[in-house]
C-alpha cells in the first residue's frame, strides 16, 4: 500500500530511511510540545507533569535539547507583565528542581556546558532566583 510514495532503493530497508525520518520529526515535535507545557503545567499546579518529564526525557532527548527549547520559548520577558513574572517564577522553580534532583544532567561534561547555559540564562532573565547560587554549588562539587 502506498508504494508509490516510497522511493525505490536497492537492497533491504528502502522504507526504513523514510520511517526513521518520520520518527525523528515526531520526536522533535513531541519534545517541543512537552517542553512548551512545562511552565503551564507548573502554573496549573499539576503535580505529575514536571517530575515525570524530568524523570524520563533522557530517553528521547538530551539535556542540551531541552534547555535550548525551554530558553527559546522563554527568551525574553516584558518588565511589568504579571504573566511574565508568573512564567519566570515557574521557570525558576522548574530549573531549581532540575538542578537539585538531577545534578548529573549538568555536570556530565568536563566543561559543564549545560550548567554554563543555565547560569548565562539566569543572569539575563532570572536574576531574582536562587538558580545561580545552586549552579555555583554544583560547580564547586
Amino acid at each position: 500500500m502506498f508504494s508509490c510514495c516510497f522511493p525505490k532503493r536497492e537492497g533491504s530497508g528502502h522504507k526504513s530511511w523514510w520511517r526513521e525520518g518520520v520518527i525523528r520529526r515526531l520526536r522533535a515535535d513531541m519534545l517541543k510540545e512537552l517542553v512548551d507545557n512545562l511552565v503551564p503545567a507548573h502554573l496549573r499546579r499539576d503535580p505529575f507533569f514536571v517530575p515525570a518529564f524530568l524523570a524520563i526525557y533522557r530517553r528521547f532527548a538530551t539535556t542540551r535539547q531541552v534547555l535550548d527549547l525551554l530558553f527559546l520559548r522563554y527568551q525574553s520577558f516584558l518588565p511589568d507583565s504579571e504573566e511574565d513574572e508568573q512564567n519566570k517564577s515557574a521557570l525558576s522553580s522548574i530549573l531549581e528542581t532540575w538542578l537539585l534532583q538531577y545534578p548529573g544532567d549538568f555536570c556530565q561534561h568536563p566543561d559543564m556546558d549545560n550548567l554554563k547555559q543555565i547560569v548565562a540564562y539566569a543572569f539575563l532573565n532570572l536574576s531574582d532566583s536562587d538558580i545561580i547560587l545552586q549552579a555555583c554549588r554544583l560547580w564547586a562539587q
